[in-house]
Order: C-alpha cells, then sequence, then structure tokens
C-alpha cells in the first residue's frame, strides 16, 4: 500500500466490520460471564423494537407523535392489558416471537406470612 494514498473503506463495509466486532464482545461476554452455549444472532435486530412501537401505537390510537406522557400511558395500556400478541396489525417488521408480558402473575408476589 502506498502511504501516499487514502484508503477508502464503503461506509456498509465499514458497518458491517463494526457489527461483527458488536456481535464478538457480545458472545465473548454471553458465554463467558453467563455460561450461554449459543446465540440467536436473529433476535440482534431492531424488530422487536419496532413491534414494540407498533403495538404502543395501536394502544394510543395511532398516534404517530405522542408526548412523553401520551407514550408511558400506552405503554402502560400494553403492559396491562398484554396486547402484544403474534398478529401485530399495522407492524412492517417480521413477527420477533417477543412478548411485552408473559403474564401478570410475575407482579404479584405471596405474603410470606
Amino acid at each position: 500500500v502506498d502511504n501516499n494514498k487514502i484508503k477508502n473503506i464503503l461506509p456498509v463495509k465499514s458497518g458491517w466490520i463494526f457489527t461483527i466486532q458488536g456481535i464478538q464482545k457480545i458472545w465473548k461476554e454471553c458465554s463467558e460471564k453467563h455460561g450461554f452455549t449459543y446465540l440467536r444472532t436473529r433476535y440482534l435486530n431492531q424488530d422487536p423494537v419496532e413491534n414494540l412501537f407498533s403495538s404502543v401505537r395501536q394502544c394510543g390510537g395511532f398516534n404517530d407523535n405522542p408526548t412523553p406522557s401520551q407514550f408511558i400511558s400506552a405503554l402502560k395500556t400494553c403492559i396491562v392489558n398484554n396486547l402484544v400478541s403474534n398478529q401485530n396489525r399495522g407492524s412492517n417488521c417480521e413477527e420477533d416471537g417477543a412478548t411485552l408480558l408473559e403474564n401478570l402473575q410475575y407482579f404479584f408476589v405471596n405474603d410470606p406470612e
């Protein structure tokens, strides 16, 4: 490589390299410190986030620009009503298999007495 020439790397290539390095760091943390035996990279994308926002938008009356209070209220409604389902109407993302809350029983604890 000639020192007088600037080495150009396309943004796509540098982004791809950055992504691979990030996944390697995630894997190292998960496998060494938490005992993971595999990493499902399919779920390391923004689809779950987009699906969450789609559900919140549905709960909030399809308000595309909610205030923070309106967003929090719609999110709470989704949680209480467990409206995140396998079929999100209006969602433009692949089903991610995630659920917002499986069951509200996790919020209730038995009285230790």
